[in-house]
């Protein structure tokens, strides 16, 4: 659920009662949203937790921290930070959104007790987002993506997904091509959604999400080839902070896409390194998928050395998961036997 969203600047409603103050307070927190703007999230952090202890900007400091523990996966300190804000009036449309994600996130990884209140909590927040202000499209999206993702006695259905498409239609074009990939895999109808991908590869070029989204359907569908292309279209684009998101992970999905095909090995290498360089520094980032995906193209290249040096920089919990075990077993005999 969590790749599905763009990103959203929250802006604050105030009465005319109070505007002398609000210009005040912008500017004391200027600094502050720069510096996450920026991704300098450990300075904007520190700013903000100064913020947070002043009642002028205690609101907006405790939103934007629990944006930073989104940034760096922190899924439930972000859900922590963002109740706090949301008990704190005014509230706007992005507070609610964030939240939802938050819990969004929660329940992707919660057992199956926990997963029903928390998409409860899921579709609460993204229609209250949706309530305060009907045009916003993040909020929008997210409604589309629970009632795709939420069986019904959750809240979920079709219906109600074609029925938020259409709303998103009005709103953005792009957005609703985009999503309408999910509703045909959601239908199963793989025909239509092969169709989708290709229009979305034609149709927006510098989209990086329309051509990340068309990439994992020609994936999906065993058109390696074609993932391949839009992956690598999508990596080159210049990175914004709306589609850095999708840069990002194309620049590792096109490496990944490479190693499954056996394609243009030597290319799927440098974009896999590229990714883990890019990443090193991030805080709670998960390195050992790219690093077995890196070592499994080393091993396809016949650099048995760098496979071995990659093979043993994985965790030991990764290497336990039964849906590694089995594929990293298999490279390890086949290791053995060369």
């Amino acid at each position: 659920m969590a790749y599905l969203f763009g990103s959203i600047f929250r802006i604050t409603l105030i009465s005319l009662l109070v505007c002398n103050c609000y210009w005040a307070y912008a500017a004391d927190l200027q600094p502050a949203i720069s510096a996450f703007n920026e991704q300098h999230f450990a300075q904007a952090k520190s700013l903000f937790d100064a913020a947070a202890k002043d009642p002028t900007t205690k609101n907006d400091a405790l939103y934007y921290l629990g944006r930073i523990a989104f940034e760096e996966n922190d899924a439930e300190t972000a859900k922590d930070y963002l109740e706090q804000s949301v008990a704190l009036e005014p509230n706007s449309s992005d507070e609610y959104y964030w939240l939802g994600r938050a819990y969004g996130e929660l329940a992707q990884k919660a057992n199956i007790l926990k997963q029903a209140s928390y998409a409860s909590s899921v579709h609460k927040y993204f229609q209250l987002a949706a309530d305060k202000d009907p045009k916003n499209i993040a909020a929008q999206r997210g409604l589309f993506a629970f009632y795709i993702m939420a069986p019904g006695f959750m809240g979920g259905g079709i219906d109600k997904a074609e029925k938020t498409l259409s709303d998103i239609r009005k709103l953005s074009p792009i957005d609703a091509d985009i999503k309408q990939l999910d509703l045909y895999g959601k239908k199963e109808e793989s025909d239509k959604g092969l169709a989708q991908a290709k229009f979305l590869v034609a149709t927006y070029p510098t989209s990086a999400e329309a051509l990340f989204s068309a990439a994992h359907t020609f994936r999906n569908q065993k058109k390696l080839e074609e993932a391949i292309g839009a992956f690598e279209v999508a990596s080159k684009l210049a990175v914004t902070p709306q589609n850095r998101m999708f840069v990002e992970n194309s620049i590792f999905q096109f490496g990944e896409t490479c190693q499954w095909a056996n394609l243009r090995v030597s290319d799927g290498i440098a974009s896999v390194e590229k990714f883990i360089a890019m990443k090193a520094d991030a805080k709670n980032a998960e390195l050992n998928w790219p690093r077995w995906t890196l070592a499994k193209l080393y091993y396809q290249k016949g650099d048995m050395e760098k496979y071995k040096s990659l093979r043993k920089q994985l965790d030991p919990d990764f290497i336990k998961q039964k849906s590694m075990k089995e594929d990293i077993e298999r490279f390890d005999k086949q290791d053995k036997k060369s």
